[in-house]
Parts: structure tokens; C-alpha cells; sequence
């Protein structure tokens, strides 16, 4: 007579064991993620991130908060051409080559269900058409997705007198320094609009910091980044000449 007892056992002590195989796994990755980050987004402007960690249908938000009607970029061929054109701009006219991203905060929102491709995939013509967050409830405050793990790095940039810049300024671009106080970055970033953009020989006292979030959304194993958005971006100005009366300007058009 067969006895089906211990082999419901030994199914139940598989199943039990290949979760907690696929959760040390996540954990792992999470950590590995993480550490990449950390290494990687100081030199954001320079390099991007490493291929193997971007999903191929990655999708990068830009200002979704503030300018929602500016379209997403998705998959990785798209995703690494915008990085890279945002960073050239970047370089020529705002901020010196040298500049570094200096991480102040990095928090993580770990979901115990994950982004699984299928809730992605169910999601792409929301996601296309740029709607609303991806969420069941109105309380998520952060990202696309509800259940995505959740990776946010708060970051500003070097201030005059950093190492990094070694003997250049905040402002001495690869294209020279520029006075940008009275342009919109909206314009720069979305349109390429540089017909405004003049070197400006009143520079000498003038420091400019950028400062921002990113949001990265993480695969259901936390191996990929399924979603990047860029937000709360501002350009701050500050006249050193006189230091007793330190004038600091918020450019137009941050986000």
C-alpha cells in the first residue's frame, strides 16, 4: 500500500526551501544593487551605469512631478542614448566637467511581492502614455510602480573648493563658463534649446550646485533596473563677491 504522507512532506519541504532559496537570492541582489549604485552614480556625468544591471525595457521618467507631459524613454538603447545627451549638456554649458555627484541620502523601500515582468508588461501603454503611477491605492508617493523595491538617492553636486574639481570651478564647462541664471532648463534638457546661451566674462564669483533624486525601481529579483525617474532637479546659483550678502538664485525652470 503506498504511503502518500511523506511525499506531501518532501513537496512541502522543496517549495519551502526554493522560497527561501529565491528570497537569499533577492537579498543578495538587493545588496549587490545597491553597492553599484553607490559606486556608480558619483559619476553620472562622465560614465553610465553598467549594461548587465539595466533591464532592456528599462523606462527613464524625466520631471514626472513637475512636467508631466514630457513623454517617457523606454527600453535600454533609448535609455543610455538620453542619459547621455542630458550629461553632454550638462558638461558643455552648466557645470564643469570635473563635477561629481555627492550622494547625501540613500534610502531603501523594500516590497516583500516585487515587480514581476508581468505587472510591468500589463502596465506598458499606461506607462507609454505617461498616466498616472501605476498603484492600487493613492498612497504610494514615490515611483511608478506600488509593489516595486525601491532604491532613492538624494544627490547634489561639488561646490567650489571640492577636491574633485581640483584648480576648476563649478562653472568652468567644458564649453566655458556661462551666465545661465535667466535661462529655463526645461528648455535646455527637453527642447536643446541653446540659442540663449551666451559666455558670460562676469563669472569669476559665481558658484552653481545642482542638486536632485533618483527613484530606481528594481526587477521582482532585484537584478535589473526596470524603472529610473528624475525628479525634484534645481540649479542653484550663488554670487560670492560680496560675502557678507551671498546672493543665491534657484534657476528658472528646475524641477
Amino acid at each position: 500500500m503506498n504511503r502518500l504522507t511523506p511525499c506531501r512532506k518532501l513537496s512541502r519541504s522543496i517549495f519551502t526551501s526554493n522560497s527561501e532559496i529565491f528570497k537569499q537570492q533577492k537579498k543578495a541582489n538587493l545588496e549587490r544593487m545597491v553597492a553599484m549604485l553607490k559606486k556608480e552614480v558619483p559619476n553620472t556625468l562622465k560614465t553610465q551605469l553598467p549594461f548587465d544591471y539595466v533591464d532592456k525595457n528599462v523606462v527613464l521618467r524625466i520631471f514626472p512631478e513637475k512636467l508631466p507631459n514630457v513623454p517617457v524613454i523606454k527600453t535600454n538603447t533609448m535609455y543610455f542614448s538620453v542619459s547621455k545627451i542630458l550629461t553632454v549638456i550638462i558638461r558643455n554649458f552648466i557645470l564643469s566637467s570635473r563635477v561629481k555627484l555627492h550622494i547625501q541620502q540613500v534610502n531603501v523601500l523594500e516590497n516583500s511581492t516585487g515587480l514581476s515582468d508581468a505587472v510591468f508588461d500589463e502596465a506598458e501603454s499606461r506607462i507609454m502614455l505617461n498616466k498616472d503611477r501605476v498603484s492600487e491605492t493613492e498612497s504610494l508617493s514615490i515611483g511608478l510602480f506600488e509593489r516595486s523595491t525601491k532604491v532613492v538617492i538624494k544627490w547634489r553636486t561639488c561646490v567650489d573648493g571640492c577636491s574633485h574639481l581640483h584648480t576648476s570651478r563649478t562653472v568652468d564647462s567644458d564649453m566655458g563658463a556661462f551666465r545661465i541664471s535667466n535661462l529655463n532648463l526645461y528648455d535646455l534638457f527637453i527642447n536643446h534649446s541653446f540659442s540663449e546661451v551666451k559666455k558670460e566674462p562676469d563669472t569669476l564669483h559665481l558658484e552653481r550646485v545642482m542638486c536632485g533624486v533618483f527613484v530606481f525601481e528594481l526587477s521582482e529579483n532585484n537584478d535589473k533596473i526596470k524603472v529610473q525617474t528624475i525628479d525634484d532637479v534645481e540649479l542653484v546659483e550663488t554670487d560670492t563677491k560680496d560675502k557678507d550678502t551671498d546672493e543665491m538664485k534657484t534657476v528658472k525652470g528646475a524641477y
